[in-house]
């Protein structure tokens, strides 16, 4: 999963937190903490809170891994402004994949990719920095995926379809072969796509997308 046998760090406590921390554990890795400035629990599975984001001043970039254990939810930037801090201070995200999640061999995945249990991944999928994968999310073919972008537990995206930046589909949301995403729209969950969908748009009826899927 990772080139390093560094210890990782968690941001944040929540459910999301201990969701990636499971991932983790279940690949073998090492977790040291996790860090939290308004934490749930002081500690979870022997795995301490070591106290705020500040305390991450105290390690070394070249001494731990990241794991960004903040949800991604729509219209909020907690999770790109934490990554962004976190990577101006030299700090790296570890790639965390659960070992149920099927991924073809050929897949290509950016740094803080997260493709969480029951996953599964086709063939000439290319995913970006920092997108999630949740659990029983279906990405089939040649799928192009752009950074932190959020697949919602049992969402599926059928060949090729396009997702441009922070992109939200919802769960158990469907789109259908051939379309594409603009940047910072939202699919509603259990929404059928069949049309490619503008940036900045909130769907949750897919007859309000207007534009024409790609030929």
């Amino acid at each position: 999963m990772n080139s390093s046998d560094l210890p990782i760090l968690i941001l944040g406590t929540g459910g999301h937190a201990r969701v990636v921390a499971d991932t983790l554990l279940c690949s073998g890795l090492r977790i040291q903490g996790f860090l939290d400035p308004e934490p749930q629990f002081t500690e979870w599975r022997s795995i301490p809170c070591l106290g705020s984001d500040d305390i991450l001043a105290s390690f070394s970039p070249d001494a731990v891994l990241l794991a960004n254990g903040i949800g991604s939810l729509p219209f909020s930037t907690t999770r790109i402004r934490a990554v962004e801090k976190a990577e101006s201070a030299g700090f790296t995200f570890c790639t965390a994949i659960h070992p149920s999640a099927i991924v073809a061999a050929d897949t290509k995945l950016a740094d803080g990719v997260q493709i969480l249990a029951g996953a599964i991944i086709q063939t000439g999928t290319v995913i970006g920095k920092h997108t999630i994968i949740n659990t029983g999310a279906r990405i089939d073919h040649d799928c192009a995926i752009a950074g932190f972008c959020h697949i919602a537990p049992g969402a599926t995206l059928c060949g090729s379809v396009r997702l441009a930046q922070r992109v939200h589909i919802g769960a158990g949301a469907t789109i259908i072969q051939e379309v594409d995403v603009g940047a910072d729209t939202v699919i509603g969950a259990g929404a059928t796509i069949t049309l490619s969908a503008d940036s900045m748009q909130v769907i949750r009826n897919p007859e309000v997308v207007k534009e024409p899927r790609r030929r």
